[in-house]
């Protein structure tokens, strides 16, 4: 009997030190330090630091991006101002204006702040040419190709991409954890 009267004391106590890791109700808490969420969908503003084409980019390739105006949440800013981000080539797909649009896809992937590397997921932004590019082939009268002397000739290459220092706005497509 003088074995178990130890036992409930202890259990008790053990039961009342898990309540206080609970979560409260509209933030998250990890330890000691509270975490911040900006929603999925919120804007970043960035200004492209060099120029992004279809003739030097490749897929896989790094950019940097510089952020415009401060991310805030609640009237708080989380990410002020001149962070620079760095993102990916998803997409790049000359044409040689034969077949095919020419196409150009980026999105952000990660961010440093206050030292530490911050991963986001953002959505993709897509710059393709206007329309698929088209033979041309040239006529002699009467309407016979061309032929000794005269050339076939195809439209040119066409190039889609963003200028050094263009202003593009993408979202957050998941929540960001701060």
């Amino acid at each position: 009997m003088r074995k178990l009267a130890w036992i409930a004391p202890v259990l008790l106590f053990a039961g009342c030190a898990g309540s206080h890791s609970a979560t409260p109700a509209g933030g998250a808490h990890t330890g000691d330090t509270a975490e911040i969420l900006v929603p999925a969908g919120t804007p970043l503003h960035v200004r492209v630091e060099e120029p992004l084409n279809t003739r030097r980019n490749r897929v896989g390739d790094s950019f940097f991006a510089t952020l415009e105006s401060p991310v805030e949440v609640d009237g708080a800013p989380l990410i002020p101002a001149g962070t620079r981000f760095t993102g990916r080539v998803t997409a790049a797909e000359p044409s040689d204006g034969l077949r095919g649009r020419a196409v150009l896809a980026v999105e952000l992937e990660s961010f440093s702040l206050g030292g530490t590397t911050v991963r986001v997921r953002t959505n993709v932004i897509e710059r393709a040419a206007a329309s698929q590019g088209t033979r041309h082939i040239g006529f002699v009268a009467g309407g016979a190709p061309a032929g000794e002397g005269a050339t076939a000739s195809a439209a040119t290459q066409e190039l889609v991409g963003m200028p050094a220092d263009s202003m593009v706005t993408f979202a957050l497509r998941a929540p960001l954890r701060l």
